[in-house]
């Protein structure tokens, strides 16, 4: 990959994220800290790979106590019952994207349908569906049409 982007709202991810990419010799790596894409000058990409929040505040329930203890609410949560940043996504990442360019998104356990008809909707092309280990729909691809 010849650039590569690493966004989050949080600084100390962003901090995390250097560490990382320095670990795996990752260069010509930028980093922003910003929500979305609403800090970014619009470049496009070959990729954009997206792990937003996403689950309903209806299901706090189902998150274990580590994870709600040590987890940041912003990073876990989102409105609307978890799809709120996924609306976010598909109406703003296009003009992110190159022609072809794919985007990988991470999945809720009961979101991957309402997602291929959300990215379907705002002109992506439903690519590939990978499950987690536990058979769960985890990650979806897309390409920007």
């Amino acid at each position: 990959l010849k650039n590569i982007a690493f966004v989050d709202i949080s600084k100390n991810a962003l901090e995390i994220a250097k560490l990382n990419a320095k670990k795996h010799d990752i260069q010509n790596a930028e980093f922003f800290c910003s929500n979305y894409f609403y800090q970014l000058e619009t470049r496009e990409y070959d990729a954009i790979l997206c792990n937003p929040p996403y689950i309903s505040r209806l299901d706090i329930d189902l998150i274990s106590p580590e994870t709600l203890a040590y987890e940041p609410h912003l990073a876990l949560f989102a409105e609307n019952l978890g799809m709120e940043a996924y609306e976010i996504i598909a109406n703003s990442a296009k003009p992110y994207l190159k022609p072809g360019g794919i985007l990988i998104l991470e999945a809720g356990y009961d979101q991957s349908q309402k997602l291929k008809n959300l990215f379907e909707a705002a002109g992506f092309e439903f690519i590939k569906l990978y499950k987690d280990l536990s058979l769960i729909d985890r990650c979806l691809v897309f390409r920007k049409n």
